[in-house]
């Protein structure tokens, strides 16, 4: 089953994201292998940054949407950045001007996982190709940290336990689908349901806070505006009709 917090639920969101844009679900897991041992999955995380609290990625992140930071020094500055730690000046420099066009944060983690499939189509088209096929998930990460990532340290084998992790969270992810269709939700509850009814009010346009899979007040306004503006009763209940309405069915 998905745990409810916020690690797990960003995994399955990236993961789908890999998936819904061409990957294979191996592949998908093998580029999480990937970024785990980057990133450790912090969109936000600069390089050489190793307090708990990570004060110097949030003031990075801040200073690059703000301007304190100009696009020119973040994108020469040498220091890796984000969930795959982008670092040579062009890759920054794509990656600051994505964030610009989709109007989100530059540590934004959807933005992120979407740019990275940009990149691997755009600049690695015989791996892209490989990674819409492949069913080897050992393969796909060492390819991916070989020919993507090409990190000093080619630590594959490291990539692929944290690969694996990501598919033992993917496979318990699909399980769950048995369930479907999910349960009325309202205000203080959580689970697999709620992160599924947060990512699309916000694919709907009703941004919620986070998809963090708690059923919060910023949920419960989402889910109050997305039924005024459906027709639906506005008491910020998610039930059969609001469910119905928001799936399409």
């Amino acid at each position: 089953m998905w745990k409810v917090n916020g690690h797990d639920l960003q995994m399955l969101d990236i993961l789908s994201r890999f998936v819904s844009n061409g990957m294979t679900p191996t592949a998908a897991e093998a580029m999480w292998g990937n970024i785990a041992e980057e990133s450790g999955g912090e969109s936000n995380r600069v390089q050489g940054d190793f307090s708990p609290a990570r004060s110097a990625s949030k003031t990075y992140t801040k200073d690059v949407d703000e301007g304190r930071i100009s696009p020119y020094s973040f994108a020469h500055d040498s220091r890796g950045y984000g969930l795959v730690q982008w670092t040579f000046w062009s890759r920054k420099q794509g990656l600051l001007n994505y964030a610009r066009s989709r109007g989100v944060s530059i540590g934004d983690a959807g933005m992120q996982a979407d740019y990275i499939v940009v990149e691997l189509k755009r600049d690695y088209p015989a791996l892209w190709q490989y990674l819409t096929q492949t069913t080897d998930l050992y393969e796909a990460t060492r390819k991916i940290c070989l020919q993507y990532e090409r990190p000093a340290v080619n630590n594959v084998d490291v990539r692929y336990k944290a690969a694996q992790e990501a598919k033992a969270v993917w496979d318990a992810a699909e399980k769950t689908e048995r369930y479907w269709p999910p349960r009325t939700v309202d205000k203080g509850m959580d689970g697999p349901d709620v992160a599924a009814l947060q990512a699309l009010l916000t694919a709907h346009g009703y941004t919620v806070r986070t998809i963090s899979g708690v059923f919060d007040e910023a949920t419960e306004a989402a889910v109050k505006r997305y039924q005024q503006g459906n027709g639906l009763d506005a008491d910020g209940v998610a039930g059969p009709k609001t469910w119905a309405s928001i799936l399409e069915i």
